[in-house]
């Protein structure tokens, strides 16, 4: 934030005010104890490259310094996105390994019940499991599965 040091009181005032509008205008309630996000991070860069003193411009170290770290966060979303579909795959495959046995399950109510997995249920963004317990059919998660059976 060395560049609005160098910036006169009142053009800071302006700069504060137009990104506190941007923000209620984008709807931005994120908490600031998150961190930044990658869109985030480059709204604040261009509304900070088209408000520099074009006599002065901004320091290419401190320019690098922040496009490193722009990239940096863009490898670690790639990355955690690659570790989810990596988890709904395990988890997918261990529902269809589950089909036709024996489960010991808790259910929302923190019940522990048994029954047998009938069908798996999926979607883009999740798995369930169709469970008869007695006569009834039970949709639970596999995270609440507590053991399985032969």
């Amino acid at each position: 934030m060395e560049l609005m040091t160098r910036m006169p009181t009142e053009e800071v005032k302006t700069l504060k005010k137009e990104m506190g509008a941007f923000n209620v205008g984008n709807k931005f309630k994120k908490d600031p104890a998150e961190g930044m996000g990658r869109d985030e991070f480059l709204k604040l860069l261009t509304v900070q490259m088209s408000h520099q003193d074009p006599l002065s411009p901004m320091d290419n170290k401190e320019f690098i310094a922040q496009m490193a770290q722009f990239s940096s966060l863009e490898q670690m979303t790639h990355m955690n996105k690659s570790l989810e579909q990596m988890n709904n795959a395990d988890t997918r495959s261990a529902s269809f390994n589950m089909l036709g046995r024996t489960v010991d399950f808790v259910t929302e109510r923190g019940t522990a019940m048994s029954g047998s997995v009938e069908t798996v249920i999926m979607d883009d963004t999740s798995t369930k499991l169709n469970v008869r317990v007695n006569n009834s059919l039970l949709t639970i998660k596999p995270d609440d599965v507590l053991s399985v059976h032969k």
